[in-house]
């Protein structure tokens, strides 16, 4: 499997852009793997990828090109030949159409105009399933400057330890056995 099939155009376009967005589109594009039983936009190279995603969803417009911070990437795209969009009910005949729907929200080009995670799990596609009070929502960013610490075997070695000492305390080091 190759991962760059998942990656979002903005990723591919302008590398420092990174948001919740572009979980969103590697969760569609795998979503549209489970129902087509394909990938959707195999790339060969990062070029050839922005290829395949247009000849599926069609030329961007000036607007969703906003996001593009890289003026060779943005001229790039402009100058690549003009596509319309596949309709996923052709690509996907068989599907709910619910499902392709949502898909449709999650492979945007924008990631501006792409759903959010909220967006996604209260769509209509997962009726039944989803139930806002069983899923809270982080109220601040999570600190990870716990895990700030240089990964070497040493330290691996003694974190591994002090974790079984948590189920295993009488093996504590310098214990007589």
């Amino acid at each position: 499997m190759i991962t760059r099939w998942y990656r979002a155009p903005e990723v591919i376009l302008c590398p420092s852009e990174y948001s919740k967005a572009v979980d969103i589109w590697s969760i569609g594009c795998i979503f549209s793997e489970l129902l087509g039983r394909n990938p959707l936009f195999p790339g060969d190279h990062y070029l050839d990828q922005i290829q395949k995603i247009i000849s599926v969803l069609g030329s961007p417009s000036m607007s969703d090109l906003e996001f593009i911070t890289n003026t060779q990437a943005k001229d790039f795209v402009i100058k690549l030949p003009k596509r319309t969009k596949q309709a996923f009910n052709v690509l996907f005949p068989k599907q709910n159409p619910l499902a392709l729907d949502l898909l449709s929200k999650m492979l945007v080009f924008n990631p501006k105009k792409r759903y959010t995670v909220e967006q996604c799990i209260s769509h209509p596609y997962f009726e039944g399933l989803h139930n806002p009070e069983e899923e809270p929502v982080a109220e601040k960013a999570f600190d990870w400057s716990f895990d700030d610490l240089e990964l070497t075997k040493e330290n691996i070695q003694s974190m591994i330890y002090d974790e079984a000492l948590i189920f295993h305390p009488e093996e504590e080091k310098g214990s007589e056995v």
